[in-house]
């Protein structure tokens, strides 16, 4: 179905921009978003003074029957 894949694209590309400018609020720096290691895709890579930051965007709806944390496997 091609309008859900729209939506749950364009939902979660608001959801990581949200999260990004939450992130460069706190200083920061975004090092990059959707970035591919092997198999896997880290949604937003920051930085804060020393320490690499690895952020995993997770976004329910309100009729959602689990959390983000909840949806992890």
């Amino acid at each position: 179905m091609q309008i859900g894949n729209e939506f749950r694209q364009t939902t979660g590309f608001a959801a990581e921009s949200a999260v990004c400018d939450l992130i460069t609020s706190w200083g920061w720096p975004i090092l990059g978003r959707n970035v591919h290691l092997g198999h896997y895709e880290i949604d937003i890579v920051a930085r804060e003074a020393a320490t690499l930051v690895i952020v995993e965007v997770r976004f329910r709806g309100t009729n959602s029957l689990t959390s983000g944390f909840g949806s992890l496997s």
